[in-house]
């Protein structure tokens, strides 16, 4: 035979629609009752079509090469179905990280644009102090020193 029976009596719900399908003369009664069993097939088709049992036999085998042959058809159909899949799903993460590393590259260029406006601002504070202190060194001098006693006692408390 060209079919594997073990499986067709393993799954005998799903083939016995197609065993109603092609032997329609075979009552419903009758093949849910054949549980899958190749020989009680073959006595079913030889009763209902009055043929012998080797044309039961050789209906048959051309049946299970027919099943086989779109088992075939639909196992390559599905083989392609997922190397197209495959694809979209490499394209796809091939397009976002391409997006990742350009939003990266984005970011990193942001964040070294914040970076020197922060260094500029810091660049000018310092510079500005500077030049308070300089041109106020007494006053600085006091500032620095009530600063300094504050912060002692700050200090001092937490002893």
């Amino acid at each position: 035979m060209d079919l594997d029976w073990n499986s067709i009596e393993l799954n005998w719900g799903k083939y016995k629609e197609l065993v109603r399908e092609k032997w329609r003369r075979i009552p419903q009664e009758i093949i849910d009752d054949l549980q899958g069993s190749r020989d009680r097939l073959i006595d079913a088709i030889s009763e209902s079509y009055d043929v012998t049992r080797e044309q039961a036999l050789r209906e048959l085998s051309d049946w299970a090469a027919d099943l086989r042959e779109r088992a075939g058809v639909q196992a390559e159909r599905a083989a392609r179905a997922r190397a197209e899949a495959a694809a979209a799903i490499r394209r796809l993460a091939d397009q976002t990280s391409g997006q990742a590393a350009a939003r990266s590259a984005a970011g990193q260029r942001r964040l070294a644009e914040l970076r020197a406006v922060a260094e500029h601002g810091r660049d000018r504070a310092v510079a500005r102090a500077q030049r308070r202190v300089r041109s106020q060194p007494g006053a600085a001098l006091l500032i620095a020193f009530g600063i300094g006693m504050l912060l002692g006692g700050f200090v001092g408390r937490r002893r």
